[in-house]
């Protein structure tokens, strides 16, 4: 049997039809608890690029140092990094399941579908409405765990009066519900308040592959924007590792120190840094014009593993750059303009010390996961009519009584992120003295 086009089969909107939820254990109970990580986010690393093509000669290279984070840390450290809480998790001495719990403060992402959730801060008399229904912040506390399913209490008087719990939206009389997740780097990419324009999934997990990122290394980050690439730089060197990002703007700089705090980070000061412990610094300066710091305050010069740019002249800072780089540390550039990639690759070039200075583009591209009902070819000969070859509809007439069934497809997202930037990547070496007479 061959298969039907799917172009004329009728396609099943997520927005029309509420998905079943599991059943609660007991009759009336408005909470059941699923597996956690069941809802995955799209995040495609970047290929690593093959040894041989890139091995630094030995008589340009001298004394190339990749030095490794520090040893990996106990279970659970990486995944502790960012509690989202403002207090600290609980000890490792509390109950199983415990830390799991909702509890009265916490940040949770309520989400509703693929493409629509939202963050929300729990409090007690706090409640959340939605086309599902009403949610009450009261029922979650110390009750649900994060990655369950929560049902409403009642629905809002305008779907009540247009069909209420009976309407099609609701699934023919089906109590809606929402999920309660737990905030992770990747979904808070998706749901956080926008100051500035972000980088998403795709970008950001390229930038921590191509930096090599690993618990205990230094990272320099300009600028902090929106922070959605901080938390994820924090969780690839946490615990012990260091991020000192820098916003010229100074109310940014204020709310994503604020945000930090809130979610647990442990966020640090001028004066407050230990050496073995690491931690999150949030600073008020103008690279471009000022460059990273390098008086030893924050850090030593030529200290740090890893440098980000997020600027509208990233040349104008590479000299700082270098400076604050170790030999074998990486440095990245995202800009939204060739001109901009051109004019950084430039002075690197002029800086004589970047080895492996590249330029990618990531461009996800998204499938949907669907049922759809085609209609099957049976009859041996029987094909389609001429004016459905040409791109026309096919003749109802032709397919009548002919069998048909639903199908899972996976068909290509139309609503796919285009062009968001350039990531320029490079990593400092140490040239011979004799390399350096021949430039």
């Amino acid at each position: 049997a061959a298969k039907g086009s799917p172009a004329g089969s009728k396609k099943r909107k997520a927005e029309d039809v509420l998905p079943v939820a599991p059943e609660p254990e007991e009759e009336g109970s408005p909470i059941t608890a699923v597996a956690e990580g069941d809802l995955t986010t799209d995040a495609k690393a970047a290929d690593q690029d093959d040894d041989h093509e890139h091995d630094a000669p030995s008589e340009v290279v001298e004394d190339l140092v990749e030095e490794e984070g520090d040893a990996d840390p106990a279970p659970g450290a990486a995944t502790a990094a960012i509690p989202w809480r403002r207090d600290q998790p609980p000890s490792s001495s509390a109950a199983p399941g415990e830390d799991s719990l909702i509890r009265d403060g916490d940040l949770v992402v309520v989400y509703e579908r693929h493409d629509r959730m939202k963050a929300h801060r729990v409090s007690r008399g706090g409640r959340v409405q939605n086309r599902y229904g009403i949610f009450e912040f009261d029922d979650w506390i110390d009750t649900v765990h994060y990655g369950g399913v929560v049902r409403a209490k009642q629905f809002p008087k305008k779907d009540a009066e247009g069909g209420g719990g009976g309407s099609k939206k609701t699934g023919g009389g089906k109590q809606g519900f929402v999920y309660v997740l737990r905030p992770s780097c990747e979904l808070w990419s998706l749901v956080l308040p926008h100051r500035t324009q972000i980088l998403y999934i795709a970008d950001i997990a390229t930038v921590v592959a191509q930096l090599r990122l690993s618990p205990g290394m230094r990272v320099l980050e300009s600028g902090t924007g929106s922070g959605s690439l901080t938390h994820a730089l924090y969780r690839a060197v946490a615990p012990s590792g260091e991020v000192f990002t820098f916003e010229y703007h100074e109310l940014r700089s204020i709310k994503a120190r604020e945000e930090f705090q809130e979610h647990g980070i442990d966020l640090k000061a001028k004066g407050e840094r230990v050496e073995g412990e690491g931690g999150v610094w949030v600073e008020q300066r103008d690279i471009e014009q000022l460059g990273f710091p390098t008086d030893g305050e924050l850090y030593d010069e030529g200290s740090a593993d890893a440098v980000f740019l997020d600027l509208p002249g990233p040349w104008k800072c590479i000299p700082s750059v270098t400076r604050c780089l170790k030999v074998g540390g990486m440095v990245c550039s995202f800009s939204p303009c060739i001109e901009q990639v051109q004019k950084t690759l430039q002075v690197m070039n002029d800086e004589g010390v970047y080895y492996r200075m590249r330029t990618m583009e990531i461009l996800l591209r998204p499938y949907e996961v669907r049922t759809e009902r085609v209609n099957m070819l049976s009859e041996p000969g029987l094909a389609l009519p001429q004016d459905a070859k040409a791109g026309g509809r096919p003749d109802a007439m032709r397919f009548e009584g002919q069998p048909s069934e639903t199908r899972m497809m996976a068909v290509p997202s139309v609503d796919v992120r285009g062009h968001t930037g350039y990531l320029t990547f490079a990593q400092k070496v140490k040239f011979s003295e004799k390399a350096a007479e021949q430039k």
